[in-house]
Parts: structure tokens; C-alpha cells; sequence
């Protein structure tokens, strides 16, 4: 869908709820961003409106969290989350004074006209990330320190003295963040352009060492060095380096802290394995990356070359070109199975049949015999055999 057509739809959807009596606009991110000419994700909404007048007007609201008061609405194929005037406000002008940034305070009503009463718009022309009385925004959510740094990656923007002095001393405060909603503060700010200078601003004044404990950094000397990850292709290899840049040989330990997918969490624990045990150059050859597997292997590689801070797309194409010739790619390729060494040897012990399925595996792999089913079946037998 469009970013026309969802601003078409947007601006139905408040004035469906507009014709109620009730008071609704489009606030934050999105206008923000149309205002930017950067793509819409997702549309926020602020009214008057209570629980019981939602639910009055829409069929399907959902509640996402009892931390917020926060409602999830569907209309015409978009997702709106819906939130009364935050706190004590009566009305637009005191909500969007209580919102985290300035530049996240533009609204558009139901004639799309934008309203701007924090001079949002000359901050976004400056590229400037300020907070109106930061210190009370960022005790009511510390979060919003990390949302900073994270609009400085995203949007190139630059902090505002004030704000920025309010974000240091109350650093301390992100203690008492859940795990995950800073998680997802570093996902974006990892992706963003200017991700290198959000992180030596992270580093040097030594954010992660107020993170919540469970993925607290030991305090250390302040790092002057700009991480640029842009030769990092994939969001893996990113969180790789960066959770190296954390806990340096600790990572593998430290990444389980997180709240990252189980099998993000396992690809990442590999990349720093290898990198830490080879720390000058991992040995790949056909049984490598063969265990491996080629988009890991390479994803390795790049995270590796980035740590030593060497470039190599030879190393790179050697890993590919060493995959490709590969007798098999996977145990699934191999022309032998559990179900056929039960065949040959009935009285073979269960946990016998992986380790016998590993030894036809490499000898595959090293080409001493080829994957035809009556050579493994002699291999494995004359194996069998002389191991006894």
C-alpha cells in the first residue's frame, strides 16, 4: 500500500472517530516522517476518546499491554494504535508538550491540516533532537535516553545541549528498562545510517554500563572510535559486533541475556565462537564450511574481517566457491540414513547411528568415497569392522 493511500486512509479513520463528537488527530512518528519525505510505517493516534467509545465505534480492539494505556484498532488493512491525551491533558496543545521529542509532536487533524506548536518543524529543518523539560521527560520513561541516540542513527540528527546534558545525568535510570524495549531501540539504531555516531556517542559516555543488569556492561575506559558497520550486510552480523563491542570475549555468554529470537541467539553465539577462537584468520576448508553452511560462513567471515578491520572479498568468494563444489550440501544429500544402517546392522545401538552418519558425512566431504549407496555401505561396514 501506498503512502498516499494510507494517509488517505489515516485521515478516514480519524474522522470516523471525529464524527462521534470525539477529538482525534495523527501524531508522532507519522507525521514526522511525512513531513521528512521518509517512508510511513505506522500510524499513531491521540484523542479524548475513552476505552468504552473505541470499542463503541470498532469491532476488534486490542489491548497489547496494561503497562499503557494503548489500543490496537484495524481499519481497511492498517494497524492504528490508539492513546488518550497522556496524563492530565484535556486537549492536543498540553498532550504533545509531554511528548519525548519536539520533533514527534506535529499532529494533523481531520482536514490534514498539520499543527505545529512546539516549532517541531524548525527542529526538523535543523536536524535537531530536543525535549521540552528533558529531565521530567526522561524520569517519567528513561527510554527515551536510548530513543535519542536512536534518532541520531536513524534520522542524521544531532542532540540538543540541554536535552543531551538531561540524557547523561539520568543514564543511570535505564536500569530500570525492561530488556526488551531497549532491544528494540538498538534493532533500529543499528539499522540506521549514521549508526557510528549513536554508537561512539554509546561508548564513549558509557551508556551500557546503566543497562539493566542482566546485559550490564563492567565499566571500562571511554572508546574515541566510530564503529561504522555499513560493510555488514545483515542485521545478525550487526548484533554480532555489536554484542562483541559489549562483552569482547564474554559475548557468547552475555548475547543469551538478551531477548533475541533462539535461533538469532545461536547464529550469532557461532559467528563470535569462531572469531574468538581464530583471532587471526579462520582456517575454512570443505569440512568448515560444510558444517557450517555457506550463509553462515560467510556472515562469519565479514564479522571476522570487520573485528580485525580487514577487507578480503577473495576470502569471501573462496568460501562460496568451496561450497558450490561440495559432494553434498547437507545430511538430507546423503544416500544412506538411520533407517538404512538399522538394515546393515540390525544390532546397532541408537546413539551408534548419528556417529556413523558424521563418519560417512566427512569422508563424503573429503571425496575418499563418493555418495553412492553401495560404496558408503561397504565404507561403513570395513569402519564398523576394524573399530571393533
Amino acid at each position: 500500500m501506498k503512502d498516499q493511500e494510507q494517509w488517505h486512509i489515516a485521515l478516514d479513520f480519524i474522522r470516523y472517530i471525529s464524527e462521534s463528537g470525539l477529538e482525534a488527530y495523527i501524531v508522532g512518528g507519522a507525521v514526522r516522517d511525512y513531513y521528512l519525505h521518509r517512508p510511513v510505517h505506522d500510524f499513531d493516534i491521540v484523542t479524548n476518546a475513552s476505552r468504552s467509545d473505541i470499542e463503541k465505534l470498532f469491532t476488534h480492539v486490542i489491548t497489547p499491554t496494561h503497562r499503557f494505556n494503548t489500543w490496537i484498532v484495524r481499519w481497511y488493512g492498517l494497524l492504528f494504535e490508539v492513546t488518550p491525551y497522556r496524563s492530565k491533558a484535556k486537549w492536543l496543545e498540553e498532550d504533545v508538550k509531554l511528548r519525548d521529542f519536539t520533533i514527534n509532536s506535529l499532529a494533523v487533524d481531520k482536514t490534514g491540516v498539520m499543527i505545529d506548536t512546539l516549532n517541531a518543524k524548525e527542529d526538523l529543518d535543523n536536524g535537531i533532537i530536543r525535549t521540552i523539560h528533558p529531565d521530567k521527560r526522561f524520569s517519567e520513561d528513561p527510554l527515551r535516553i536510548m530513543r535519542a541516540l536512536r534518532f541520531v542513527s536513524q534520522l542524521e540528527f544531532k542532540i540538543e545541549y540541554t536535552t543531551w546534558h538531561a540524557c547523561l545525568c539520568q543514564q543511570s535510570q535505564l536500569e530500570t528498562v525492561p530488556v526488551e524495549r531497549i532491544q528494540a531501540e538498538i534493532v533500529k539504531l543499528l539499522a540506521g545510517n549514521k549508526h557510528s555516531d549513536a554508537l561512539y556517542l554509546m561508548f564513549f559516555y558509557g551508556f551500557p554500563t546503566y543497562f539493566p543488569e542482566r546485559i550490564q556492561v563492567s565499566p571500562k575506559d571511554s572508546s574515541k572510535k566510530r564503529y561504522n558497520m555499513n560493510r555488514l550486510q545483515q542485521s545478525i552480523e550487526k548484533w554480532s559486533a555489536f554484542m562483541w563491542l559489549l562483552y569482547k570475549e564474554d559475548a557468547k555468554f552475555y548475547c543469551k541475556q538478551w531477548l533475541l529470537p533462539k535461533r538469532d541467539t545461536k547464529k550469532i553465539q557461532s559467528i563470535l565462537k569462531r572469531c574468538s577462537r581464530y583471532p587471526e584468520s579462520i582456517p575454512w576448508d570443505e569440512t568448515l564450511i560444510y558444517e557450517t553452511g555457506e550463509m553462515l560462513a560467510l556472515q562469519t567471515e565479514r564479522v571476522h574481517q570487520w573485528l580485525k578491520g580487514t577487507k578480503s572479498n577473495k576470502r569471501l568468494q573462496y568460501i562460496s566457491s568451496v561450497y558450490y563444489s561440495l559432494p553434498i550440501k547437507s545430511r538430507k544429500e546423503l544416500f544412506m540414513n538411520g533407517r538404512d544402517l538399522l538394515e546393515l546392522f540390525p544390532d546397532i545401538k541408537k546413539e551408534e547411528i548419528g556417529h556413523y552418519l558424521n563418519v560417512l558425512e566427512l569422508a563424503v566431504i573429503r571425496r575418499n568415497i563418493p555418495n553412492k549407496k553401495a560404496e558408503l555401505a561397504a565404507y561403513i561396514k570395513e569402519k564398523r569392522l576394524n573399530e571393533r
